[in-house]
């Protein structure tokens, strides 16, 4: 049986990886779709706080914090005034408000009903978005670690630092979708509808964030060399079972605290940050571990393949430092001074360092073949996406200026019969990629192609 399994997965093992590959894209692009249109905003420049009336047993929703020259701010609102309601919603509570607020577009105004100085006013308020940096930010690390795990994984499948690498793209895909519960019930999120869709995205995210630092860890002390710790028992049964542990311990804690009691807020935050630390820690430990290693390298060739790596790494950590602390202290908040918090976007530079050294210098096994074939193929799909747009612009332009009923199908016509002038200059291009990059294989069909015009 074990045998079977074995042969199995030699045999099948890329096609694997290619499924596993695909979900995870489809994952990546869910993030960025939940950063960008379900969690992203609202925010008109200031604060919202709830101040309770004494005297009248009631709620209110007062500003605080006007942005000056801010978008309220040039509605005429300042601090201490009262919102009463959205285009006629009534303001009960900020949840309330949020939720009205984040429906209307980015740069759509907001008519406000505010009591200032005893008196009730209608005010005019343009609408801005703001998203999730934090998210983003691992968002793109986790998308383009993946593309880059993958080519490095298909290069050498057995190889242990390939799969190392590319289990720690899986692990960042699920933890990054943490940002599709962003705000949580402050927004209205599809995902918080359904209680298995939402029990599902919390658990893969979790697993995620728990594992992604005991594998970087891992990665790390094999790349680009392998560390002597690697061989001692309690390191790898740490990074073995470590993240076991961990995953048994804060599920366990949300079943008995968060579960049970119906979303105990508060306890679910303590444990998302521990696991934001407990990923930041594995960080750090990781640029340890690769200092450590760029150190011990003897050739120049080999340091300059790892130094464009390890400061990307560099400016990686210290991004997430400078947001995590001194961001806050610099800027007012997050809604008045967006800019401060956006240096956490850096971390992406990470993978993409990984990408430009790979094939740079060809690290993990990347041969010259795996990296001609990469840059012919994506070559091949910018022209032919290239190619198609412009002929799509010019057949829209053109049925744009006739201007008649039949807008449509004068289009069509258009967009093939340009399609049919241009195909000579597409496969003039298409010939130049091939001869570029496979120039004995452009020399075999030219030959080939007279040979059979001659028979």
């Amino acid at each position: 049986m074990k045998d079977n399994l074995k042969k199995f997965w030699i045999k099948n093992h890329k096609k694997f990886i290619l499924a596993t590959t695909v979900v995870l894209i489809l994952i990546g692009l869910a993030n960025f779709f939940f950063i960008f249109e379900v969690t992203a905003q609202s925010n008109d420049e200031c604060l919202w706080v709830m101040k309770k009336s004494v005297e009248w047993d009631s709620v209110s929703v007062i500003f605080d914090k006007v942005k000056e020259g801010g978008v309220t701010w040039q509605a005429g609102i300042r601090d201490g005034d009262q919102l009463l309601s959205i285009d006629g919603f009534r303001i009960k509570n900020t949840i309330v408000a949020s939720r009205v607020l984040d429906k209307i577009q980015s740069g759509d105004y907001a008519t406000y009903q505010i009591l200032k100085d005893g008196k009730v006013l209608e005010v005019k308020v343009l609408v801005k978005k703001l998203i999730n940096f934090g998210g983003l930010a691992f968002a793109l690390l986790s998308f383009i670690w993946v593309i880059v795990g993958f080519i490095v994984v298909m290069a050498k499948s057995e190889g242990r630092a390939q799969l190392a690498f590319y289990r720690v793209g899986i692990a960042a895909t699920l933890f990054a979708m943490l940002s599709m519960l962003y705000r949580g019930q402050q927004v209205l999120n599809p995902i918080f509808e359904n209680i298995y869709l939402l029990l599902t995205v919390d658990t893969l995210w979790t697993l995620g964030g728990v594992f992604f630092p005991f594998l970087l860890i891992h990665f790390f002390s094999l790349f680009p060399k392998e560390i002597s710790l690697i061989n001692r028992k309690w390191f790898n049964r740490t990074l073995t079972f470590g993240p076991y542990v961990i995953f048994a311990i804060v599920y366990g804690i949300k079943i008995l605290f968060v579960f049970k009691e119906k979303g105990n807020d508060k306890i679910y935050t303590i444990l998302a940050s521990v696991i934001g630390l407990l990923v930041g820690l594995g960080l750090i430990v990781g640029l340890v571990l690769l200092f450590i290693n760029y150190v011990k390298l003897q050739t120049k060739q080999e340091r300059n393949a790892i130094f464009v790596i390890l400061v990307s790494y560099l400016v990686s950590v210290v991004a997430i430092v400078f947001t995590t602390t001194l961001a806050a202290q610099l800027a007012t908040n997050i809604f008045n001074d967006p800019y401060y918090f956006m240096p956490i976007l850096l971390i992406a530079l990470l993978p993409i360092a990984f990408g430009y050294s790979i094939f740079r210098y060809s690290l993990m096994d990347v041969s010259e073949v795996v990296k001609n074939t990469i840059v012919y193929g994506a070559a091949t799909v910018s022209l032919a996406g290239i190619y198609f747009f412009i002929i799509y612009l010019i057949g829209q332009y053109i049925s744009a200026v006739i201007g008649t009923e039949y807008q449509g199908a004068i289009a069509g016509v258009v967009f093939v019969l340009f399609a049919v002038v241009f195909q000579s200059t597409k496969d003039k291009f298409q010939d130049y990629l091939t001869e570029k990059f496979y120039p004995e294989q452009f020399s075999f069909q030219i030959r080939l192609l007279t040979f059979s015009n001659e028979v």
